[in-house]
């Protein structure tokens, strides 16, 4: 058996026996449409304890942290020296402080996580203070675009989650002690930032990755906030964002529509933000938008060819020959996108083909280091 098939069976065994526990054993006790108190001093349950709501998030990361194990020591070493975390050097461009530490606490380095938690609680009020002086769902000209990887609505998104996780962090339950702090904080920069996303949803509503990363960002701070109207008003965004896939034609309910065309990089990016959206809100709240993102998460898998590349031909904007604004596709996130996804609907499948899909994306990057994203 190779190592990378090894992990997928390791990973379905994890797994597996996640989400087999029903709503009933909750292991928190808590019953699985438990309401959020809007009192952000209240505690509130990790993640995990909703019952393995579509998709268990401890269950990811870890299987995540198998994939990127390689690139969590070059971004701590960084950090230790850095005056701010910034996305990553490695491969996972799209990935923040905010992501490795997810990792890290994923797969129990207590050392890493301790050192990009102190170096993200270090730098917040920085990241308060940007998020007020420029506030990130306001619609203004310059604003973010997906290949930005200082956008705050993808840091701050990246950073909530990775403070949610560290509450079942055993290795130092001090960690998770010192996220709750931050609940006021948060809860403030959610006050400052709800005000436009009414506004921002409708200038946007075509732009189906941009409103998921915006709703990926409320559901998660209001989370951690225990703010349960930023929560709501984040699925609200995620049902705009799955509005924009194509209503007719072969594609029609699977993929993000571009002026009749589809783009990958965008697609990716849908899918990643509601896997993670889905680890985080009740088993209900999943359940009425399931069909929607496994239909766009099967036709991102669809693109991996055999060898497994990723097909970006007639995508708007990634892999366009001569295009100005053309971009290579970030492997790192499709991979999120569809291996999240088999975890999600193929949790018990042995021969998965969403994991196989991953897994070709898989070898074939490591096959294939620093060369081009697009094919053919």
């Amino acid at each position: 058996m190779s190592l990378l098939r090894a992990r997928h069976v390791l990973f379905f065994a994890v797994a597996t026996a996640a989400c087999n526990t029903p709503p009933a054993a909750d292991p928190c006790g808590a019953p699985a449409d438990a309401e959020m108190s809007d009192d952000a001093s209240s505690p509130m349950a990790p993640p995990a304890c909703t019952a393995c709501s579509a998709i268990a998030g401890d269950a990811l990361d870890q299987q995540m942290a198998t994939q990127f194990a390689g690139e969590i020591a070059p971004v701590v070493a960084f950090n230790r020296t850095a005056s701010v975390p910034i996305a990553m050097p490695g491969a996972m461009r799209m990935s923040s402080a905010g992501f490795v530490l997810r990792m890290a606490i994923a797969s129990g380095d207590l050392d890493a996580s301790q050192t990009l938690f102190r170096r993200i609680e270090d730098t917040l009020d920085r990241t308060y203070s940007d998020f007020a002086a420029r506030p990130p769902l306001r619609v203004i000209e310059g604003m973010p675009t997906e290949d930005d990887t200082l956008n705050p609505v993808v840091e701050l998104g990246d950073r909530c989650i990775a403070m949610l996780r560290t509450r079942g962090f055993t290795a130092d339950l001090s960690l998770g002690v010192r996220a709750n702090a931050q609940s006021a904080a948060i809860a403030t920069v959610l006050d400052d930032t709800t005000g436009d996303a009414v506004g921002f949803q409708i200038a946007e509503q075509f732009n189906g990755w941009r409103l998921s990363q915006a709703a990926r960002f409320m559901v998660a701070c209001g989370q951690l906030a225990n703010q349960r109207f930023a929560v709501t008003l984040g699925l609200q965004l995620l049902d705009a964002s799955l509005n924009t896939l194509a209503t007719s034609g072969p594609n029609a309910g699977a993929a993000i529509d571009e002026r009749g065309q589809w783009d990958t990089n965008r697609q990716s990016a849908m899918v990643a933000n509601a896997m993670d959206i889905f680890s985080l809100v009740s088993p209900g709240e999943c359940a009425t938008r399931r069909d929607r993102v496994e239909s766009a998460a099967r036709w991102l898998a669809s693109r991996v060819t055999p060898q497994g590349a990723v097909d970006s031909s007639l995508s708007s904007r990634t892999c366009v020959t001569g295009a100005a604004d053309s971009r290579e596709l970030d492997v790192s996130l499709a991979y999120r996108a569809v291996m999240a996804s088999a975890v999600a609907f193929e949790p018990m499948v042995m021969d998965s083909p969403l994991a196989a899909a991953a897994g070709r994306m898989s070898a074939f990057a490591l096959q294939n280091p620093g060369q081009s994203t697009c094919f053919p």
